[in-house]
């Protein structure tokens, strides 16, 4: 039976990893350690490291490049490595340890998206369509040839997180139909064109404050592209309050002013537009409707200035 090596970390990976263990025989998970997670911010293992633990799968977690190596070598032989998600560049001397190479399950359709957070600069980008693309690591950042290409539309309420889950899905089912014909041989892998290629650095969560000297059709598009996580935001008498789902409608008033629309739902103003703010989580409380935040708020209508205060908000 086929022996590979899996390389990833976050729940994203999970359904290629029981694709993998469906179809081959997996020598070893590789994933990142175990770090703060959660609101008790308590040391855990990730959602890999769980799902193979509850397989029964041999795990390594190295902490660098070196380490990787040497957990990689000791696994020896494996036909091939896949990769979902990693969060590590593999080196050189790593990628000539697989007769097969290793392939990557990147969630863009090359060479659109190269990087860390394609799926987030999509729905930055207001791209309508987007996939997974299988291609072979080489040493430049997702620049190998791609061997299958799977695409879906982008609905307009996808936020980062369902558009994610879906794309996790399609992988997992490329997986299991594409990666057996390549490893037999029978899948013809082609060079990326140069032409149309685009890079998605990874996004820190300062990236996800709102300007709202922008149009609110935009505003929406980040708000999407960075909910759940890290969450896009404004400060509200210092301190975040971050903005999990948001529509744009029409009217005027300045940017930054902070009101309630007639139905109780608090809306900003922003540089074309109204923002409504339909699903927010105050800093350090859960999730609730914008509605039931407005409740709380007093002296309104108020400002957010350029600091990110917003003077009169208690």
């Amino acid at each position: 039976m086929t022996r590979i090596v899996f390389l990833g970390s976050p729940a994203e990976a999970l359904p290629a990893l029981h694709a993998a263990h469906r179809t081959f025989e997996v020598a070893l998970v590789v994933t990142r350690p175990d770090r703060p997670r959660g609101r008790s911010r308590r040391i855990g293992p990730g959602p890999v490291r769980q799902a193979a633990d509850t397989l029964g799968l041999p795990v390594a977690q190295p902490d660098d490049a070196d380490d990787l190596y040497r957990c990689l070598r000791e696994a020896e032989p494996f036909d091939a490595g896949l990769v979902v998600a990693f969060g590590m560049i593999l080196r050189p001397d790593v990628l000539r340890l697989a007769p097969h190479g290793f392939l990557n399950l990147h969630f863009s359709i090359l060479p659109r998206w190269r990087g860390a957070a394609p799926v987030v600069h999509a729905l930055l980008a207001g791209d309508r369509r987007t996939g997974v693309s299988l291609m072979s690591i080489d040493e430049g950042l997702d620049t190998g040839p791609v061997g299958a290409v799977a695409s879906v539309a982008v609905a307009p309420d996808d936020d980062a997180g369902t558009l994610t889950a879906r794309l996790a899905q399609l992988g997992g089912r490329l997986v299991g139909e594409v990666v057996p014909a390549v490893l037999r041989g029978e899948v013809v892998f082609v060079r990326q064109p140069e032409a149309g290629a685009t890079l998605a650095p990874k996004v820190a969560a300062a990236d996800a404050r709102l300007d709202l000297t922008q149009d609110a059709d935009l505003l929406v598009r980040r708000v999407r592209a960075f909910a759940p996580r890290p969450g896009a935001f404004v400060v509200v008498a210092g301190k975040r309050l971050k903005v999990l789902r948001a529509s744009a409608r029409p009217g005027s008033t300045e940017p930054g002013i902070l009101d309630l629309a007639d139905d109780g739902v608090p809306v900003l103003g922003t540089g074309r537009g109204l923002l409504h703010l339909e699903r927010i989580q105050p800093e350090g409380k859960r999730p609730m409707s914008g509605a039931a935040w407005a409740r709380g708020v007093r002296d309104l209508p108020a400002r957010v200035d350029a600091s990110g205060e917003t003077p009169g908000i208690r």
